[in-house]
């Protein structure tokens, strides 16, 4: 039987943890040596990863637009009825004109930067593969026997000091924020 000391804490990402995992995550993807794939292997890799890249963040913006959109409409003192779903109109109602020229516009747009997101993740692959090559050339001609150890251990290092500077500012950050917004009201 499961009471609730028993189940697990929730996921805090901004626990020295959560760092730990990410800088370990981090260092052990920099043990994998891409140059050890054929180009045409790396080729269907970079595509796949960032298509789904691209996907997700079209899917994301559409979401954020339509939510938008919705938050927008005026309240028409209409109770919903309990299984409407928001922004669906009811069986028979046609949107507006205007309504559904925005939504072949925000749906444009989500697709639009969905594919911009998808080609700029796809030449950061393929320059952070260029990147990483030179690396470990450079270690191998330094005589480094095990440039990929090397690598995964800076990889990890720069991954944890990059989550505590962002952990460290997330707080001046909203403070920041807040401070700005009470000057404005």
């Amino acid at each position: 039987m499961t009471t609730s000391t028993d189940r697990p804490r929730s996921f805090d990402p901004y626990s020295p943890a959560s760092g730990a995992v990410q800088a370990l995550a981090s260092g052990a993807l920099a043990l994998i040596n891409p140059a050890d794939y054929r180009l045409a292997t790396r080729r269907w890799v970079r595509a796949g990863l960032s298509a789904g890249t691209g996907l997700i963040a079209g899917l994301a913006i559409r979401s954020g637009i339509k939510r938008g959109v919705e938050d927008t409409r005026p309240d028409d003192g209409a109770t919903p009825e309990p299984g409407d779903a928001p922004g669906v109109e009811p069986a028979g109602v046609e949107p507006s004109s205007a309504e559904a020229t925005a939504q072949k516009a925000s749906t444009a747009m989500a697709v639009t930067l969905g594919a911009a997101f998808a080609v700029t993740c796809y030449g950061t692959f393929v320059v952070s593969e260029w990147v990483d090559a030179r690396i470990h050339h450079a270690l191998v001609r330094r005589g480094v026997s095990h440039p990929r150890t090397v690598m995964a251990v800076g990889t990890a290092v720069v991954s944890y000091g990059l989550f505590e500077l962002d952990r460290r500012t997330r707080d001046a950050d909203a403070s920041d924020a807040e401070a700005l917004s009470a000057q404005h009201a």
